[in-house]
């Protein structure tokens, strides 16, 4: 379990590769616990990096996550993959999905 200071990216990044791999496209939604709103930016690396990837996915809670270190993501017919649980897929695509940059 990836546990640095990116962690919560990470396991993002693991649940959105996994998504990929399994479904063959790219989620609309990324899932996480009841963070406070202030804080939300700030364990995805700040406001800039936050942006980004709210640019791509729509951000809401989902209070079914078991915990600080899940977070899901999913498409507009349902389909989901949650970390941890998803498998693994390439990250380095989703960076490149998500900042523009490999």
């Amino acid at each position: 379990m990836p546990n640095g200071n990116d962690k919560v990216w990470v396991r993002t990044s693991i649940a959105i590769a996994g998504f990929k791999r399994q479904y063959g496209h790219w989620p609309t939604r990324l899932l996480v616990p009841c963070w406070p709103a202030d804080e939300l930016a700030a364990v995805y690396g700040g406001p800039e990096r936050f942006q980004r990837i709210r640019e791509r996915l729509v951000v809401a809670t989902d209070l079914r996550l078991p915990g600080f270190c899940s977070v899901a993501v999913e498409d507009d017919e349902g389909r989901r993959a949650q970390y941890p649980g998803c498998g693994s897929g390439d990250t380095r695509e989703v960076e490149e999905w998500i900042f523009g940059r490999p």
